[in-house]
């Protein structure tokens, strides 16, 4: 799935230009020829990534394979995850491309790929490192066209900051109420965020939805 961020430039109280940005998904692109495992994540050769990992000459660097395990995290290719981490691989790690960044966590949160999620998290990946526009892994777990529902849980329960506010001062819940994310927004409120916070425009989770139900919910969670 490719990667959509939006951004707007403001001049006082008017917008003078609104950006949408698709960035090709991190395993695709990343990594480039230059990285010589490359082409086995991309295959799903697990067979020739072990083989590379233990005979290229010089050995491949960790930086390698660490960019190899962000490749492996988009994929969805539990076993090569597996493969890397064992080989040292730095599971906090940000690469850089059309001048973004991402790390494995964060790539494998906008996958949706939670089962490598929790193999990066117990390896030691920190869930409240963020990357371009401040974007913490909790932002990246809800997204317009879907939220990660175990993948907010396992954040969570790994420590992350369930109020983390982006580069606009929004959180997760800002953005699961503008989504009309109703399951999120229940796990969200369930787990503590707070309902209040207010973006930089001044506006809270409750004025972002259109949504009746997560209205209905947010005021709910206001009369606890």
């Amino acid at each position: 799935m490719p990667m959509v961020y939006q951004f707007r430039l403001f001049c006082g109280f008017f917008i003078l230009l609104s950006v949408s940005v698709t960035i090709p998904s991190a395993w695709g692109q990343a990594l480039g020829s230059k990285n010589r495992l490359h082409q086995a994540i991309i295959q799903e050769d697990i067979k020739r990534l072990s083989e590379l990992l233990n005979s290229l000459d010089p050995p491949p660097t960790r930086n390698e394979i660490s960019e190899a395990l962000i490749a492996a995290s988009g994929k969805g290719s539990e076993v090569g995850a597996s493969v890397l981490i064992k080989h040292k691989a730095d599971p906090n790690a940000t690469i850089m491309f059309m001048g973004f960044e991402t790390t494995a966590l964060i790539t494998a949160v906008r996958e949706n790929h939670p089962r490598i999620v929790e193999m990066l998290l117990k390896c030691g990946a920190d869930p409240n490192k963020a990357n371009t526009f401040d974007w913490k892994p909790l932002h990246h777990a809800v997204l317009p066209e879907k939220a990660s529902i175990t993948s907010i849980i396992l954040l969570l329960e790994a420590g992350a900051d369930i109020n983390a506010r982006d580069s606009l001062k929004r959180t997760a819940l800002h953005r699961a109420a503008e989504y009309g994310h109703i399951e999120a927004v229940k796990v969200l409120l369930a787990q503590g965020a707070n309902p209040h916070l207010i973006d930089h425009t001044g506006r809270t989770p409750w004025d972002r939805t259109s949504s009746g139900e997560v209205r209905k919910l947010l005021s709910q969670s206001n009369d606890r």
